[in-house]
């Protein structure tokens, strides 16, 4: 009997030990938003099992859900990347929001977001933008983008992502995992949009030698996350896309691949892509965002690579060349305001120049796009280090030592400060207005 009774006590044990386990598996990990079209908000997750639904439930006040959005999933690795578009939501409302299996009841904490305005309302807002962030030496910019969450309305990350690729391969995947629940407490209440940089093309930062099929072309990225392209006619993925924002027309490209002997698509050591035609769905998209300045007067393309930068390498070693060729006359031809990059892991903010030429050494009324260069938020490889000398002189201030992000405020249809910050403290170390 005594037997019955411990084989009866070790079996409860084990179904309860079997049932958080399960549960576990199932839970909601790595909550991140995105804008999905003028009046849509994706919410995407990550979980260890499959599960029978992915769903989103959401409503006005805290605790009451009244509506509900049914997602999918893709299955990447040994992982279940859930992805469900909110539709329909009431401009500039607060939504409170879990996500999960509606089968097991299964959910996330609460969380909020704020939708985005009517493409027709102008409104200020502020964005932090960053380029270049692992999960090493990033500790002060994460620490404080969590407590600068309140002054940022969304979050874009111009590329390199995570840096999972300079760790071991058999670490690839828990170093994304470890990095996305590193940022979830803020990616989960601030939209958190981004491009592809070369540290997302696969496993190793050096090329494709080595790396199972599942980690390259760009799997991570394009499964991780669910940006606006169907959103914006783009047939790429998550490879480039655009979007509108109050006064702004935001556009995200791929400077990794897709254009005339970009550094990483097919017949180099990456073999990414192809993912489309970038360059004529860019020519269109900014001739239409150009036609349409009365409701967004501003442009702003972002790419991870800059077409300038006084980084003294890079690789391959044209590069740099070959991004003006494809792109910088299409820009310049549709006045684009600013080319936000990062790639050179330093801050760099440059005068308007066009064709290698300074238009001017100011930001009053700029004749030409204004490059930023914000490759400073902290990775395991460090700060770049060499620079050419003497500084050429479209470089109008350069920041090699401090980590950091930069704060984005566009006030209206006019003027735009853009102010680089310290990760340590938040202070400023850099700012400037540009006007119309």
């Amino acid at each position: 009997m005594n037997y019955f009774k411990n084989y009866s006590f070790l079996f409860l044990v084990f179904s309860l030990i079997s049932l958080i386990i399960c549960q576990n598996s199932i839970t909601p990990q790595q909550i991140h938003i995105a804008f999905a079209g003028e009046t849509g908000m994706t919410i995407s997750w990550l979980t260890e099992e499959k599960t029978a639904t992915s769903i989103v439930q959401y409503g006005l006040q805290s605790g009451l859900y009244t509506a509900n959005a049914t997602g999918y999933f893709t299955q990447y690795y040994k992982s279940y990347h859930h992805n469900a578009v909110l539709p329909n939501l009431k401009p500039l409302t607060k939504y409170y929001y879990i996500c999960g299996d509606a089968t097991t009841k299964t959910w996330s904490t609460e969380n909020y977001f704020i939708s985005a305005p009517l493409a027709t309302t102008h409104i200020p807002f502020t964005v932090a933008v960053y380029g270049d962030m692992g999960t090493t030496n990033s500790e002060d910019t994460i620490r404080t983008l969590k407590d600068e969450v309140n002054q940022a309305d969304w979050h874009y990350h111009v590329g390199d992502i995570s840096y999972a690729d300079d760790h071991a391969q058999f670490t690839y995947e828990d170093i994304w995992n470890q990095y996305q629940t590193l940022i979830e407490p803020f990616t989960s209440v601030r939209p958190y949009m981004t491009c592809p940089g070369n540290h997302e093309a696969t496993c190793h930062s050096i090329g494709t030698f080595g790396c199972k099929d599942e980690f390259r072309n760009f799997s991570a990225y394009q499964n991780r996350f669910r940006m606006p392209s169907s959103e914006s006619g783009s047939p790429s993925g998550n490879m480039w896309f655009s979007f509108n924002y109050s006064t702004v027309h935001f556009v995200s490209i791929s400077s990794e691949t897709d254009f005339p002997n970009s550094p990483e698509g097919p017949r180099t050591i990456f073999n990414a892509g192809p993912f489309g035609d970038q360059i004529t769905w860019l020519k269109e998209d900014l001739k239409k965002a150009n036609q349409n300045r009365n409701n967004q007067p501003w442009i702003i393309v972002v790419g991870h690579r800059p077409m300038y930068s006084s980084g003294s390498t890079d690789f391959p070693p044209n590069v740099r060349e070959d991004l003006r060729t494809a792109i910088e006359d299409i820009l310049h031809e549709n006045k684009v305001d600013l080319y936000i990059c990062g790639h050179v892991h330093s801050y760099e903010r440059l005068y308007p120049i066009y064709n290698n030429v300074v238009v001017q050494k100011n930001y009053d009324s700029p004749q030409a796009v204004v490059p930023i260069v914000i490759g400073n938020a902290g990775n395991i490889e460090g700060h770049t280090v060499e620079f050419v000398s003497p500084d050429p002189d479209y470089l109008a201030f350069r920041n090699s030592e401090d980590y950091g992000f930069a704060l984005m405020t566009v006030y209206n249809e006019t003027t735009i400060r853009w102010a680089a910050l310290r990760a340590t403290d938040g202070s400023i170390f850099d700012e400037i207005y540009i006007r119309k």
